[in-house]
């Protein structure tokens, strides 16, 4: 599961991750919301751009935010090799790998 997260997370080891046409308007809703601690939920047609704004929002953490790039997990359920995970199963192993506590502020796509 490690290697597939790190996958997943080019930010981990500074890379880029391209994020294509920026919807501003989408994403300012986005940011907006980052203001609480509510869970938000973006739903869609398939290749609309849900993942594409999330990578968006990731580059606003990284970049404006200045968020410390281990604190952001972008994980994709859909993979193969989180089948029979569960998103706590996911959430503490990537905790374990980065040495994060559970008080410590992260953000998870």
């Amino acid at each position: 599961m490690e290697d597939i997260l790190f996958l997943l997370n080019p930010w981990w080891e500074g890379k880029e991750k391209d994020s294509s046409i920026r919807r501003e308007l989408y994403l300012n809703k986005l940011i907006s919301s980052l203001k609480t601690k509510q869970i938000v939920l973006l739903i869609g047609l398939r290749r609309v751009g849900k993942t594409t704004l999330f990578y968006q929002l990731i580059q606003y953490l990284l970049y404006e935010k200045k968020i410390n790039p281990k604190h952001i997990l972008y994980v994709s359920i859909d993979h193969l090799a989180f089948k029979n995970k569960s998103i706590a199963a996911i959430l503490t192993e990537y905790r374990k790998i980065h040495n994060l506590s559970i008080e410590e502020k992260i953000y998870v796509f």
